[in-house]
C-alpha cells in the first residue's frame, strides 16, 4: 500500500494506480485502509460512514465487478492542496459486459483528503455518474 506522506500530482497518480490494483484483487480492506476512521462515502444510492462500512462496500463492489467482467480506470483531472486538507477530482471510466453487449459509463469522483498521523487519508469520497 502506498502511504501518501505528500499530496501532489505524482503521489495521487501513484495512488490511483495502486487503488486500481487493489480493486482488481478484490481487497476491500486494502481499499478502505486509505480512508480515515470516520470517512464518508457518498454516491448513487450510497451514503455510508466509517472505515468498516466502506470496507464492506468495496468488498461487495469488487465482487459485483468480477461478475460483470467490469473494467475500471481512474483519470486524475485535478488536485488542490492546503496544509491540512486537500482534494482530488477524477473521472472513472467503467466498461461493463451485459447480455446486450458492452456498456461504457463515466463517473466523476471527488475525494477530500485529511492529514492524519503523518499521512494523507480520504475523509470524504463523493461520486456521481456522468453517463
Amino acid at each position: 500500500m502506498v502511504h501518501l506522506a505528500v499530496f501532489d500530482r505524482e503521489s495521487i497518480k501513484k495512488f490511483t494506480l495502486e487503488f486500481e490494483q487493489i480493486f482488481y484483487k478484490g481487497d476491500g480492506k486494502g481499499m478502505a485502509a486509505y480512508y480515515t476512521k470516520d470517512a464518508q462515502l457518498i454516491g448513487e444510492g450510497v451514503n455510508i460512514q466509517g472505515r468498516s462500512a466502506i470496507e464492506d462496500f468495496w468488498h461487495t463492489t469488487c465482487q459485483h465487478a468480477v461478475m460483470l467482467k467490469m473494467k475500471r480506470s481512474i483519470t486524475l483531472d485535478s488536485i488542490e492542496t492546503t496544509d491540512s486538507m486537500c482534494y482530488a477530482v477524477c473521472t472513472l471510466s467503467l466498461q461493463i459486459e451485459t447480455l446486450n453487449g458492452t456498456v461504457n459509463k463515466k463517473v466523476k469522483d471527488v475525494t477530500i483528503w485529511k492529514y492524519v498521523d503523518g499521512i494523507w487519508q480520504i475523509e470524504m469520497d463523493i461520486s456521481t455518474p456522468l453517463s
